[in-house]
């Protein structure tokens, strides 16, 4: 596997378990191909309930009335661009109930931004003042400063969520291409004879 995208899966993995660690045991994601580090990293962690939902907004609500049911955290997964506006009304309630969900919303490198790209929006503030705190993750994990940076947002997200005063936050996540490792490759024969 690229050594760039091994990172990107364990800086993810860790990300993930941290989030299992300060109580959140469901997660509710809506499927994107921007995300699927997200969500491959949540899957391949089995301690944590996964709840497909292919509706952003349905999503929200779906992960909404989760938190309220059981009292606790209540992870969230979006791709990029406008799907993630979606979450907005479940956000907004989750604000002013002082609900703890915590909103992951996958995004392009700051590069793509404003090239006209399908599923591209500046995702900074796209939730306005309803959420506790926004949180921007690096984009590259490969040197210790930015994965220190990355790990120390996500604990302080976290923990503005789940502490006393809940309430959601917005964790965006950029990440660029590959996503996925290299398949391998299969030899096939050429002809094939069918008697």
């Amino acid at each position: 596997m690229d050594p760039t995208i091994q990172q990107l899966y364990q800086a993810y993995a860790n990300i993930v378990e941290l989030c299992r660690r300060k109580g959140i045991n469901n997660v509710v994601l809506a499927p994107g191909s921007r995300s699927a580090p997200l969500a491959i990293a949540f899957f391949r962690n089995e301690a944590i309930q996964k709840y497909i939902v292919p509706d952003e907004r349905a999503a929200g609500f779906t992960a909404l009335g989760m938190v309220q049911a059981t009292h606790e955290p209540v992870a969230l997964v979006s791709t990029s661009g406008t799907a993630s506006l979606n979450y907005g009304p479940a956000i907004a309630e989750a604000y002013f109930q002082q609900l703890p969900l915590v909103a992951f919303t996958a995004d392009r490198p700051p590069e793509w931004l404003g090239q006209q790209e399908n599923q591209t929006i500046y995702q900074e503030g796209i939730y306005g003042p309803n959420l506790k705190k926004e949180f921007h993750l690096p984009v590259d994990w490969d040197h210790d400063e930015a994965a220190w940076n990355g790990y120390h947002q996500i604990n302080e997200a976290l923990n503005l969520a789940v502490i006393s005063n809940q309430g959601p936050v917005h964790i965006n996540a950029p990440f660029r291409e590959p996503f996925y490792p290299k398949a391998a490759s299969i030899r096939c024969p050429r002809t094939f004879y069918y008697s």
